[in-house]
């Protein structure tokens, strides 16, 4: 196994796409396939089920990918350390939400005005606790509370569930009758993967709020994979209003406000007894500052 494999995976798994991963690698197209199938070949398993029209991670695929985007992530770390010392740079983890649509504003202000490089590895909070506990990166916001001994957590922000609905004539005339959540959540549902922060609270209201089986259709690790989903009528889910709001505004979703019987939270997190860095310290006020 080599690392040079490993970064391919990842970059196929993140894209769903052989010819992406190569363009983002500046690799050629069959120079990926040939390191997918040589690491297929030394795992004994395959990575990836492939049809002439789609591709997606096998189970034994999944498995691998967080261990694989790890070790990528911490080579990456090990350039950043020795290529730029003149450089003020951090590494951050975030889930699925931080990283899509909390940091990316907090991120362009100080790149743009405070010269500071931003590396941001993402995956789901349990990934990122991970990444944070073994040292891939200096510091992770995760929408959970830390669970592994030895890190730390300040709330940084709160967070609201909704339940998303596309917007046609079939969903126009229930949200007109007022139909409420339990009737909802009768209908096909895309949700999150096991491990994400949004998923575990999404699972207690589904279970206060449903007392029918429910008919999940569809997990995904990519919650704008599952808007478009929803968007295109082929479902419901429940997810942060951070993620919902934009296509909400643009009359593509509607939206169901949720009652958690605890609030969710976004929180930061780090490793007890580190002194982070003076970028990283900077990044998180900044963060703190926009949420507070």
């Amino acid at each position: 196994m080599e690392l040079k494999q490993l970064e391919s995976f990842v970059s196929v798994a993140d894209n769903l796409s052989f010819s992406k991963a190569a363009k983002n690698l500046y690799l050629t197209q069959p120079t990926v396939s040939a390191h997918i199938a040589q690491l297929e070949k030394d795992l004994g398993c395959r990575l990836f089920e492939r049809t002439t029209k789609s591709l997606r991670l096998t189970e034994d695929g999944r498995n691998v990918y967080p261990l694989a985007a790890r070790m990528v992530a911490l080579k990456n770390s090990i350039e950043e350390e020795t290529k730029g010392r003149g450089e003020k740079s951090v590494c951050l983890g975030a889930s699925t939400i931080p990283a899509t649509y909390l940091l990316p504003p907090v991120i362009a202000e100080l790149s743009v005005n405070g010269g500071v490089r931003v590396r941001v590895s993402q995956g789901n909070s349990a990934e990122v606790e991970e990444m944070v506990a073994d040292g891939t990166v200096e510091a992770g916001i995760i929408g959970r509370e830390p669970q592994l001994k030895g890190i730390e957590g300040e709330l940084l922000c709160k967070d609201t569930l909704v339940l998303v609905t596309p917007v046609n004539a079939y969903y126009t005339k229930l949200r007109k009758s007022k139909a409420g959540t339990k009737r909802l959540l009768e209908e096909p549902l895309i949700l999150r993967e096991e491990g994400s922060g949004t998923q575990k609270a999404a699972d207690s209201i589904l279970e206060e709020h449903s007392d029918k089986a429910l008919n999940i259709i569809i997990r995904s690790n990519n919650q704008e994979a599952i808007k478009r989903m929803v968007a295109e009528g082929a479902g419901v889910s429940v997810m942060s209003y951070h993620a919902a709001k934009d296509m909400e505004k643009e009359g593509r979703l509607y939206c169901y406000p949720l009652s958690l019987g605890e609030e969710r939270c976004f929180y930061i997190i780090y490793r007890s007894g580190r002194t982070l860095s003076a970028e990283a310290a900077r990044l998180i006020s900044g963060v703190h500052a926009m949420y507070d």
